[in-house]
């Protein structure tokens, strides 16, 4: 005869538990956002998708979509210097 196999209850995740994988995300989003706002405009629109997203709940694609269409729009009004390359 066979035996059955011994059933493990799952239990919490212990890297979740220890918030390790939070942290090096906000480690990874505070670099990487500093090189990408650079100006007034873009830390707007990064302030109030982040409101956005813990508020209203929209999902990341439609974010993206609304950011990528004001910033052409507005970017021959501003002419940041920190993105023109000489």
């Amino acid at each position: 005869m066979r035996e059955s196999p011994t059933i493990v209850e799952p239990g919490p995740s212990r890297g979740a538990s220890e918030g390790r994988p939070c942290k090096a995300i906000l480690g990874a989003a505070a670099v990487l956002g500093r090189g990408a706002i650079g100006d007034w405009l873009t830390a707007l629109i990064a302030v109030l998708g982040l409101l956005a997203l813990a508020r209203f709940g929209i999902g990341n694609p439609l974010l993206v979509g609304i950011a990528a269409c004001i910033e052409p729009a507005a970017f021959p009004l501003r002419h940041p210097a920190w993105v023109l390359a000489r």
